[in-house]
This record gives structure tokens, C-alpha cells and sequence, in this order.
């Protein structure tokens, strides 16, 4: 093939506007699966990050032979860990841990959460106390935080809809 001096081989105006609508219109498909894919990894995260902290508190109940509480406030969507003090009788004299573990853990503003107990108590016996959290998205996926039956506090994560 022969090109003609002066011609200019490249795309026109109307070819590249073409091509821009048709990737366009295929994001525009896309976009709402990727927010409940990211929804389903936001709900994922928050569970495990939460798992990973009871058993946090469930290994340090048994190392330092204390009880360790997971306190849920339900409605604000946050937890927090705190310690038993040896010292003080009242059984419920427990304070706040220092450090990143004592902090205010927060789930994403999208996620709801449903408690049995404002509390979960770690026992130093490795036994945990009632324990039922159910994480939920908007896109009505959730996630049950249990205590596996007969497994010395063994906690586990399991799809909602699992039976």
C-alpha cells in the first residue's frame, strides 16, 4: 500500500470519541461490582481484624493468668480491649491496655454490627466467654464471629448464610 505524501496516517476525532464512549460505557457496567466486591473485602478485613484481636486477648488472658474483656458498643460500630487489675476485689474493675492493643477499633462507617453481649470476656483457662457477633454490609452479606463447640475457645469466622 501506498500512502499519499502529505496524508497523515493516525486516528480521527470521531474514531477516538468512539472508542472513549464504548470504554465508558463498559465502566460504567463495572463500577457497581467492584463497590461490592470492595464492600464483601471491607466486611472480610473488619472480621478478621476483630478475630485476630480476641485471640490476642485469649493468648495474654492465658500467659499472664488474668482475664482479658472485649467490650462492644454495638451502635457506634466500635470494641475495645481491656484487663482485669489484680488488685482491685470488685470483679468488674477492668482498665483500658496500653499501647496499640488498648486502642479504639472502629468498623468502616458501611458496616453494621449485631452483638448477643456488650462484652466477651477471656478467661486464663483459655475458655471464652459467651460469644456471638454477626457483621453485616450493605449489600446484605454478613459474617458470624462464634465459638466453635467443644474446641477449648477455638473462634471462628463463618458466612451468615452458612448453615
Amino acid at each position: 500500500m501506498i500512502l499519499k505524501t502529505g496524508s497523515n496516517p493516525g486516528f480521527t476525532l470521531l474514531e477516538l470519541l468512539v472508542v472513549i464512549l464504548i470504554i465508558s460505557i463498559t465502566l460504567g457496567f463495572l463500577a457497581p461490582a467492584f463497590r461490592k466486591t470492595f464492600l464483601d473485602i471491607q466486611l472480610n478485613s473488619s472480621a478478621q481484624e476483630m478475630v485476630s484481636l480476641m485471640r490476642y486477648a485469649q493468648e495474654r488472658a492465658i500467659l499472664e493468668n488474668t482475664a482479658f474483656r472485649l467490650n462492644l458498643d454495638a451502635e457506634n460500630g466500635t470494641y475495645w480491649l481491656t484487663m482485669k487489675e489484680q488488685d482491685k476485689p470488685d470483679q468488674e474493675a477492668y482498665s483500658k491496655l496500653r499501647g496499640n492493643f488498648g486502642r479504639l477499633y472502629t468498623l468502616a462507617r458501611e458496616l453494621k454490627m449485631e452483638a448477643g453481649e456488650n462484652a466477651i470476656d477471656f478467661y486464663p483457662d483459655g475458655e471464652v466467654g459467651y460469644l456471638k457477633i454477626k457483621i453485616t454490609n450493605p449489600n446484605n452479606k454478613g459474617l458470624v464471629i462464634t465459638q466453635k463447640s467443644g474446641a477449648g475457645g477455638n473462634i471462628a469466622v463463618t458466612d451468615e448464610f452458612e448453615k
